[in-house]
């Protein structure tokens, strides 16, 4: 919009650089954060006068006139605000594209000193999410007998002991995350792309991670799941 002329307040501009943002986690968290921004922007008119007046002032004397055009720009405020809501929901301009929106109850709550979820799931459904509370922890399963106990434990959910006592590191760094496979046995797979040993990986929220043959997924609260889309 800057490329244009208009009236319209800086406050808008920066709403709609946040809900394009390149960087997902730049973005709103969701359709209500982004709505509510823009119902606080108030959108300015200048009157006859040369004087600035917001739109929610009364007209007087000769800016009665200029109230039925104010209408008209309100109108087309509202159609901009419609697509910039659409926008935000759907990814790429495809008309064929119909998006599946993720249940509202896998988009976990924002806690207090929990960075992300690595969230176990078995026939497609999610039994136990272990909490990420640290910028650098290890993934691995816990041997007494070598006193290696890592930040997360694995041992309940790997019954055929596929993990390494030391599997994966994940760490988060500004406003990234990263895995690493730490020379594991049986291997680590960040999706289809199986990790080369001490190569870290970006990470992103809806990540499917296999260490061996346990299936976890990477989840950052307050972060919805990417629309799921049919052609």
């Amino acid at each position: 919009m800057a490329q244009y002329k208009h009236d319209t307040p800086p406050a808008l501009q920066e709403m709609l650089d946040r809900a394009l943002a390149k960087n997902p986690y730049a973005r709103f968290a969701d359709a209500a954060s982004m709505l509510a921004a823009l119902e606080s922007i108030q959108l300015p008119r200048r009157s006859t006068s040369g004087e600035w007046r917001m739109m929610g002032d009364s007209p007087t004397g000769p800016d009665v006139g200029q109230a039925a055009r104010g209408a008209g720009t309100t109108g087309e405020m509202q159609r901009i605000e419609n697509d910039i809501a659409l926008s935000a929901t759907l990814i790429g301009n495809s008309p064929t594209a119909s998006p599946v929106l993720s249940d509202p109850a896998r988009t976990l709550p924002e806690t207090a000193n929990v960075y992300a979820y690595l969230c176990y799931e078995k026939s497609s459904a999610e039994t136990q999410c272990f909490a990420i509370t640290r910028k650098n922890v290890v993934v691995g399963r816990t041997d007494p007998k070598r006193g290696i106990s890592p930040d997360i434990d694995l041992t309940a959910i790997d019954q055929k002991m596929t993990v390494s006592r030391q599997h994966v590191r994940i760490r988060y760094e500004e406003t990234f995350f990263y895995i690493e496979d730490l020379k594991s046995r049986n291997k680590t797979r960040l999706g289809e792309l199986t990790l080369v040993p001490l190569k870290p990986e970006l990470l992103q929220h809806g990540d499917v991670v296999h260490c061996g043959s346990v299936r976890l997924v990477f989840r950052v609260p307050g972060v919805r799941d990417t629309p799921v889309y049919k052609i």
